[in-house]
């Protein structure tokens, strides 16, 4: 990502993540996106952001199948 404005308190990301047609969405599963592109020293994943910046998202979501457990 390339930003050519002025430093803010507050930003909004927004973007398409699309699945191939034969994707297994099982019966659950996540997905991680770590911002390790610049965003807070790249403080994303496993590694602890003691300067309090950073970022990183998980999508998780669990399918119900009635009869299972």
């Amino acid at each position: 990502m390339i930003s050519n404005g002025s430093l803010r308190s507050a930003y909004e990301l927004d973007f398409d993540v699309k699945f191939h047609s034969q994707f297994d969405w099982g019966r659950g599963e996540k997905v991680g996106f770590g911002f390790g592109i610049g965003i807070g020293n790249g403080n994303t994943g496993c590694k602890i952001p003691t300067d309090g910046a950073g970022g990183s998202f998980c999508l998780v979501w669990y399918c119900h199948h009635p009869g299972t457990s």
